[in-house]
């Protein structure tokens, strides 16, 4: 059961008392094991430091949050029980993020060429690997090729 669906919890977080009678002690016992994760702050419902959105809300964050992100899935800020297959169905739904998986590129438009500003000595140095080689006697596949780009020492 979502935590918003969930009448007694809610009840017993944003009130220091229920109003009502609990019909069982089945309730109450999992109201209680409810609430230690959960908490009330102002109009807010929280589980530990997350903000636990409202049913209706949700598919809009996961869009809001994908877009800013630029289709790196979405950010944990929030929570809720089946948010994972939440993301996972929005994500397998977005073309853009589809089109990447099949042809490997996360950017969409032409993007402006920028230079990298080179100081001094190990100021900016790229990494490589060469796909793996025929065996050494050592035991040796991968060449790790380092170039610093100020000596352009390799």
């Amino acid at each position: 059961m979502d935590i918003w669906e969930d009448s007694v919890l809610i009840a017993l977080l944003t009130s220091a008392h229920l109003e009502y009678e609990l019909d069982n002690t089945t309730n109450m016992d999992r109201a209680k094991k409810r609430i230690m994760r959960y908490h009330w702050l102002e109009d807010t419902l929280f589980f530990q430091n997350l903000v636990v959105p409202k049913l209706i809300e949700r598919r809009l964050l996961i869009e809001k949050i994908h877009e800013e992100i630029k289709h790196f899935g979405v950010k944990k800020r929030f929570f809720w029980h089946d948010r994972i297959e939440a993301v996972k169905k929005f994500i397998s739904a977005c073309d853009k993020c589809q089109l990447a998986k099949q042809f490997g590129n996360m950017r969409s438009g032409i993007e402006e060429m920028k230079n990298i500003p080179i100081c001094d000595l190990f100021y900016h140095v790229a990494l490589d690997t060469v796909r793996p080689l025929l065996e050494t006697t050592n035991g040796n596949k991968y060449v790790l090729v380092v170039i610093d780009h100020y000596f352009k020492w390799f």
